[in-house]
Order: C-alpha cells, then sequence, then structure tokens
C-alpha cells in the first residue's frame, strides 16, 4: 500500500464525533497515522484527541495509543511522541 492509498483510506474514514476538527496529520514512513483534532466535551469544554491509525488485515484500525486531552500543550506533546515512535 503506497502513501497515497493511505491517505485516501484515511480520508474515508470520516470523523470521529468528540473531535471532529481535524488541526494536523502525518502519514509516518512506517505507514502509521497520527491525527491531532480538536472538538467539544460533554460539559462543553474544548478537548483534543490524538489518534493513531495502523493498518491492521488491510484496513485502518485505531491504536490503542489513542487518547483524549485537556490541554493543547498535552495533546501535542502525545501526538510528537506518536509521530516519532
Amino acid at each position: 500500500m503506497n502513501y497515497q492509498h493511505l491517505k485516501e483510506d484515511y480520508l474515508k474514514m470520516g470523523k470521529n464525533f468528540m473531535t471532529p476538527n481535524i488541526e494536523k496529520y502525518t502519514i509516518t514512513t512506517n505507514g502509521r497515522i497520527v491525527e491531532l483534532s480538536t472538538g467539544t466535551g460533554v460539559e462543553g469544554e474544548k478537548i483534543w484527541g490524538v489518534t493513531e491509525l495502523e493498518r491492521i488485515d488491510g484496513r485502518l484500525e485505531t491504536t490503542r495509543q489513542s487518547g483524549m486531552f485537556t490541554t493543547l500543550k498535552e495533546a501535542n506533546k502525545h501526538y510528537k511522541l506518536l509521530e516519532n515512535k
């Protein structure tokens, strides 16, 4: 699977209902996707989500490394950690 196919599959996935606003994403050299997105929490607060996706059995799946954060600083730190893994 090449970079373009991976990007197309990622864009077809649709938005996360809690953090639908994508701030940035990276397709890593080993074929993972790391995404930083934002949205509104259940109490109206701003939240950030960091999602890591990898291809499993031909499909993009979220890994257990994904998480939700209450500050952009925490989210960016986790994003960089996953991006450089």
